[in-house]
């Protein structure tokens, strides 16, 4: 018998299984891609150091961590707490940094590329380049991680000094009220010989050290405590008569009103408020008034020293409150009268067909209010502030009262939720808030000038 050919054998079962291949629709040829891609990244535990003796853990994944694959760019919109150590940072044990091939990281001293292992603790303290290789090593693609942590504390308020000069004009006012338009400060201010002026001044490079006089309207001086900036224009009483001006220090001229105001009071979005004796009424230009229901008309303030602040709503994107803060005479028992503080709240509802459908409602400052009633002060100033509206002005003993802020809409009052500037040898305040929630505070009897503002309230 003729043994078989183990060769030709091996040949042929070798050829059988070629063609069974190549005939099979289920073969398949593994290639490598030349992605380079980082899909997803996200921060693992950081430590975080709150002062000498106290350190914490921060869960990095709480601070979502964005991919730009237009711009090759990895950071972290929200930024880390202050004091977070991303010197040493780790990403995510499962999930750190997901990529389509393996990673890559310059080095900050050589400027070359090096093997990267996102768990382990790296240095992110300054912007560094991780480099995405594709899988078959053609390609390779830099990313730029910029790993944010906040350089100042969220709620903090810190009151810079821009002037402090006693022989300057602002020194001179006993009463003034300051306006924040546009890119100016106006500091309007009437001096004790009665002599009305205004300094106004850059944002940007402030200067209190000239003033303006203002003239007279109609044999009248213009009242300070009534400026108010409302539809592109400057308006104030003088003499009771309502006057406006657009070019602030001259052109000053009388408008037509249906009675004489004793205040302009301030302003909505839409509006703008002045009493006359137990009346309030509304303007949408300045020109034409109409009366505001009022729930308690004996109630409403008297005389000029009256203020008012809106506040956006909460709950509301087309809802604003009003709150109006003035004094009034209130009879003794012992037949005697008294000045009493009168505290107002107005809401507004901007996508009503009729602005003037609600009425004033007075918020008596009762005794059960103890430490958190509204004070009653001299040369109000109030300003809507992070949620809330604050009033200072001059107390009983011809001091400068701290910052009253109230957060529900004028019913109580607390000092602690919002610092105030040193205000020591001050005789008179003006409060504005510009459009970058700076707050400025102007000091009469010193020239002092101070603005300040709530960290996060200028974080982008």
């Amino acid at each position: 018998m003729k043994k078989p050919n183990i060769l030709a054998l091996v040949v042929a079962i070798l050829t059988g299984c070629m063609m069974t291949s190549c005939n099979s629709s289920e073969d398949t040829t593994e290639e490598l891609s030349n992605d380079c891609v980082i899909t997803s990244a996200t921060l693992g535990t950081l430590k975080r150091i709150v002062n000498d003796s106290t350190t914490v853990s921060v869960t990095g994944g709480a601070y979502h961590l964005y991919i730009d694959q237009v711009n090759s760019r990895v950071f972290n919109p929200d930024s880390l707490p202050v004091g977070t150590c991303v010197d040493k940072l780790v990403f995510a044990s499962s999930s750190g940094i997901k990529c389509t091939g393996t990673l890559g990281i310059v080095n900050l001293e050589t400027g070359k590329e090096e093997a990267f292992t996102p768990t382990d603790s790296t240095d992110f303290s300054v912007l560094r380049q991780v480099v995405a290789y594709a899988p078959d090593g053609s390609s390779k693609r830099f990313y730029n991680f910029d790993i944010r942590v906040h350089k100042e504390y969220a709620d903090e308020l810190d009151w810079k000094q821009l002037a402090h000069n006693p022989l300057s004009p602002v020194a001179s006012f006993i009463e003034s009220r300051t306006l924040a338009v546009g890119g100016s400060i106006y500091v309007f201010g009437r001096t004790m010989d009665g002599e009305v002026k205004l300094v106004q001044t850059s944002r940007q490079s402030p200067s209190f050290d000239e003033a303006q006089p203002l003239a007279s309207v109609g044999g009248n001086a213009i009242d300070v405590r009534t400026v108010q900036h409302f539809s592109d224009k400057f308006l104030a009483l003088a003499g009771g008569r309502l006057v406006e001006s657009a070019m602030v220090t001259e052109g000053w001229s009388t408008v037509s009103t249906p009675v004489q105001f004793d205040a302009l009071v301030g302003q909505s979005t839409d509006s703008i408020y002045a009493i006359a004796g137990n009346q309030m009424y509304a303007s949408a230009d300045g020109l034409a008034w109409n009366e505001s229901e009022v729930d308690s008309p004996a109630d409403l303030p008297q005389g000029s020293d009256v203020a008012a602040a809106t506040q956006q709503s909460r709950v509301d994107k087309d809802g604003e409150i009003v709150v109006m803060v003035g004094s009034r005479k209130v009879a003794r028992a012992d037949g005697t009268s008294a000045d009493s503080v009168t505290v107002w709240k107005r809401d507004i509802d901007r996508s009503a067909a009729d602005k003037y459908s609600y009425p004033w409602i007075n918020l008596p400052q009762t005794e059960e209010l103890r430490t958190y009633g509204c004070p009653l002060l001299k040369q109000i100033s109030a300003f809507a502030y992070d949620e809330g509206t604050v009033v200072t002005g001059v107390a009983a003993d011809g001091t400068i009262a701290p910052f009253y802020t109230s957060t529900d809409n004028g019913r109580t009052w607390k000092t602690t939720d919002l610092s105030s500037p040193d205000t020591t040898g001050a005789n008179s305040i003006s409060v504005a808030v510009d459009a970058d929630h700076y707050i400025w505070v102007v000091l009469g009897g010193t020239g002092t000038i101070y603005r300040g503002r709530i960290n996060r309230l200028g974080w982008e």
